[in-house]
Formats: structure tokens, sequence, C-alpha cells
């Protein structure tokens, strides 16, 4: 539904954590690449901070968050909307 999805431009980090104040629900692709494999965590890290959802690959950036939080991850795509049903129309589930 248009009404729920709204595009943001890019813009620098004072807008980045205004966008993220108004988010409920994170979503975090990442293509499995040399540099994407060491990347770190910060952007969940960031999500969780502003209490937004992030639903993250099951990918090594990733790993230890996930263990720690015990937040869901996707490895498909069908996967990813499988967990976004999930939390999207349901906002305690989100919160918790």
């Amino acid at each position: 539904e248009s009404d729920r999805v709204n595009f943001t431009p890019w813009g620098d980090m004072g807008r980045y954590f205004a966008f993220l104040r108004n988010a409920h629900i994170g979503i975090v692709p990442l293509l499995n690449t040399p540099y994407n494999r060491c990347r770190s965590d910060v952007k969940a890290v960031e999500m969780v901070g502003a209490g937004v959802l992030p639903l993250l690959p099951a990918a090594p950036p990733y790993a230890e968050f996930l263990r720690e939080t015990g937040l869901p991850s996707w490895q498909t795509f069908e996967e990813l909307g499988t967990l976004l049903a999930r939390y999207v129309d349901d906002p305690v589930k989100r919160r918790s």
C-alpha cells in the first residue's frame, strides 16, 4: 500500500537519525561480498537505539548481534517477506 511506504532521499547523519525516529521497521539488505562480510553491525545498533526493529540478513556482520538479541534473520527475500508480514501489522510484537 503506497500510504505505508515512504521514500526518503539521501542526507547527512542528522537527517538519517531524524528519519529513524519515524521508522518502525528497518530492512538491511546486504550482498554477499568480501567487503560486506567485513562490515560491522552498526546499522542494527543504530536502528535498535532509535526504537526501530531491524530485519537483518543471516550474514557475518550481524551473527553476534542476532545471537545476543534473539531477533530472527532472513536468507531469502521470501523469508524477508514472511518477517515483514509478521511484524508490520502487529505493533506489540514489533516492539517486543
